[in-house]
């Protein structure tokens, strides 16, 4: 009986928390980061203001706090913001073949030459290419 409790009392520290507080000064899940700089607290009203995936992009405004390629589409031109390069960049956010400042992946007709991109993909042409 007193190896089985030893054994529970030593596996204790082992079962992983979530940080329970993130803005108390405390390591509450005891991995190492302390509040706001815990990845558990991505999403806490207390951490809004924090940017955990460097895209220039705060927490509370990012839909994808710990995705640097993902972070909204201020536009809208149907292309996230902060991707090809992983920074909020919203005019540099995508292919734009025909230059109509609507990215390809955002564009029903990507080379501007009259027909949809859903067409000339049944016709088996270049979306691209006019």
């Amino acid at each position: 009986m007193r190896v089985l409790l030893l054994m529970l009392l030593l596996a204790l520290p082992a079962v992983a928390h979530a940080e329970a507080d993130c803005d108390d000064g405390l390591d509450n899940d005891a991995d190492g980061p302390i509040d706001c700089l815990d990845s558990s607290c991505a999403n806490d009203a207390a951490c809004a203001a924090e940017d955990f995936d460097g895209d220039g992009v705060p927490n509370g405004t990012d839909p994808e706090p710990l995705v640097n390629l993902l972070c909204g589409d201020s536009e809208p031109d149907g292309c996230d913001d902060c991707n090809p390069s992983g920074f909020f960049d919203p005019a540099n956010d995508g292919f734009d073949t025909d230059g109509d400042g609507t990215c390809n992946a955002g564009d029903e007709d990507d080379d501007n030459d009259g027909f949809t991109d859903a067409y000339e993909i049944l016709c088996l042409s270049n979306t691209t290419d006019a």
